[in-house]
């Protein structure tokens, strides 16, 4: 919040927002799990490499800066 680097585009209420949503996205993902373990496998890496590549992006941008 210091930063005003927010998850989301828009006010300092997706500060409070953003970890409901990254909560019920894991749940929803675990939910899965018992019932379609191919489906669950696939929505799961796709949501971590979607992190990574998030990360790395930003981390790049950050130090393109310097």
């Amino acid at each position: 919040g210091v930063l005003k680097r927010y998850p989301f585009t828009g006010t300092r209420v997706t500060l409070f927002i953003a970890p409901f949503i990254f909560y019920s996205l894991i749940k929803g993902i675990e939910l899965l799990e018992g019932r379609f373990p191919l489906a669950y496998r696939g929505l799961l890496s796709i949501y971590v490499l979607t992190l990574i590549s998030t990360s790395v992006y930003v981390l790049l941008k950050y130090l393109a800066l310097y």
